[in-house]
């Protein structure tokens, strides 16, 4: 690592083919274990995770980003599919959690697997939260 930069950014987004078994601790490196194999996902939400995969935001810790990255990673491509249909902006899935903002669902996730997504709210295991908490701060996409 470079700085708050990452080297090798992966473009288009991959991850492995065989999904790795997810730990409470940050394993440091965004893609793991086996082959691994595209993702396919709408384009504006690979533009905004490429910029976020190249840079870590100034506003997060370097552990802290890492788990957003391997977060990312466990999304499945009908996961992206549904958050594209049901209305999931960049903003609402990327954006940066600064200060008390909580910042775009894909933040959110800590580890804990999205379970469902429809146009009004995400299941983050067995919780539920509306899609209105998903909001850009920076509103770009909001």
């Amino acid at each position: 690592m470079n700085g708050d930069k990452l080297s090798g950014v992966i473009v288009p987004f991959r991850r492995p083919a065989a999904k790795p078994a997810r730990s409470g601790g940050c394993s440091g490196e965004p893609f793991i274990n086996g082959e691994a194999a595209e993702v396919d996902m709408p384009k504006e939400y690979r533009e905004r995770l490429a910029a976020l995969q190249a840079e870590k935001p100034p506003e997060v810790s370097t552990s802290r980003h890492l788990m957003f990255l391997d977060d990312a990673a466990a999304i499945t491509e009908d996961q992206w599919r549904r958050a594209k249909q049901t209305g999931w902006s960049p903003g609402m899935l990327f954006a940066t959690p600064i200060g008390s903002i909580h910042g775009g669902l894909i933040w959110r996730l800590q580890r804990r697997q999205l379970t469902a997504l429809d146009e009004k709210s995400a299941e983050i295991g067995f919780t539920s939260f509306p899609q209105h908490w998903f909001v850009d701060a920076s509103g770009e996409d909001a």
